[in-house]
């Protein structure tokens, strides 16, 4: 935990002035880290997670985070964010398969344009996984007020690389 942050920008405003954080977790025979729960706070964040190992040497990871607050963040921005996520690994050297979702209420970012296409309650899913040091995204979709998106891809070597991309926004008349 911490005591007198201060400043300013997203930040400052989800952490505030004395963010705290707890995490238990265990060094694997095999070198994994095995994280078993993880609770973090602040003046506009709050997360909670929660992983262990199965029967057969998988390991799980799964966890919501909530973020309001925005307002202190920048003129302009409000609402709250709220996201869950889900990580698993098979094994040891084996892929991690990751899931997220994100969800805004009342949600303004500050940006204009941004808040056009996105409104109040954009919504983000994606799946994927890691491994080696490449992240692969078999889907992500963002959903907002005047834009719908879609993609996939693969970021390996510093090279970002869609191998599909669409999507649809309505312009400003």
């Amino acid at each position: 935990s911490g005591s007198g942050g201060q400043g300013t920008g997203v930040l400052a405003a989800i952490l505030g002035a004395k963010p705290s954080a707890s995490f238990d977790a265990q060094r694997l025979a095999d070198g994994r880290l095995s994280l078993r729960d993880l609770e973090a706070t602040g003046e506009g964040l709050k997360v909670q997670a929660s992983g262990g190992r199965g029967l057969i040497g998988g390991l799980n990871f799964k966890g919501r985070a909530e973020v309001s607050n925005l307002a202190a963040a920048r003129t302009g921005a409000k609402g709250s964010a709220s996201a869950t996520w889900s990580a698993t690994q098979g094994g040891p050297g084996k892929p991690w398969t990751l899931s997220a979702d994100a969800k805004g209420a009342g949600f303004a970012s500050g940006f204009a344009e941004l808040d056009r296409l996105l409104g109040a309650a954009p919504s983000l899913s994606a799946k994927g996984n890691i491994q080696s040091g490449k992240i692969s995204l078999a889907s992500a979709e963002l959903n907002g007020a005047a834009v719908k998106a879609s993609s996939a891809g693969v970021l390996e070597d510093g090279a970002l690389k869609f191998t599909a991309l669409s999507g649809q926004f309505r312009v400003k008349t």
